[in-house]
């Protein structure tokens, strides 16, 4: 897809998205208009770091107050 056609639609996009409608766009149109996945911090994650940090300063590699 070129340029023109990219920024058209994002115009689009972006006019329809201000006057408060959802826009459902093609995954390849949102990744060209900077979309991402966002990977949330999870709860696992929390316990395995806590689990990782309490591993090392039992080894005396961390400085735990």
């Amino acid at each position: 897809m070129d340029k023109e056609t990219l920024d058209d639609i994002a115009t689009d996009a972006y006019l329809q998205a201000e006057d408060g409608h959802a826009v459902e766009l093609d995954p390849e149109v949102a990744e060209a208009m900077g979309a991402f996945q966002e990977d949330a911090l999870t709860l696992k994650d929390i316990e395995e770091d806590q689990a990782y940090r309490e591993q090392l300063a039992r080894e005396g590699k961390l400085d735990v107050d």
